[in-house]
């Protein structure tokens, strides 16, 4: 167990979010940030998101990929229908691709209507092909 999955649930993950790098390596501190964010996501998948989008100065929208794909491994029903909501953007961009990622096998009608959310044609089109590239799969049509 590291110190991160040992938190309570009641932690303010927020606080100790805003203290990383404290010391030390960039990396280590992205690592950091990442176990948190996932903590965090398991607790309040919301709170964890909107902390990531209130401090996009010093987070990146990548980040939402963790929260998300906690989330949803997690089972939180709720996650879907919160990220339709989001505005469009880079945090929908990275939100909707971890959902991709997560959904495809399982439920590749969830991947494509998350495909289409992605409004960066650029990512659009690199997921689209590591989608037909790792599987043949049936969103290859899909491509725009």
């Amino acid at each position: 167990m590291t110190l991160v999955e040992d938190l309570p649930e009641e932690s303010d993950f927020g606080q100790l979010e805003r203290i990383l790098p404290a010391h030390g390596s960039v990396e280590l501190a992205d690592r950091a940030r990442e176990e948190l964010l996932g903590k965090w996501a398991l607790v309040d998948m919301e709170g964890a998101a909107n902390h990531v989008m209130e401090n996009h100065g010093r987070i990146p929208p990548e980040a939402m990929r963790v929260v998300v794909s906690v989330a949803l491994d997690s089972g939180d029903d709720s996650a879907l229908q919160w990220i339709q909501k989001l505005p469009e953007g880079a945090f929908l961009n990275q939100a909707a691709a971890a959902v991709v990622e997560r959904s495809l096998t399982a439920a590749p009608d969830t991947a494509h209507e998350f495909v289409e959310m992605i409004q960066d044609e650029e990512m659009r089109a690199r997921i689209l092909k590591q989608i037909r590239e790792s599987s043949g799969s049936h969103l290859k049509g899909h491509d725009h």
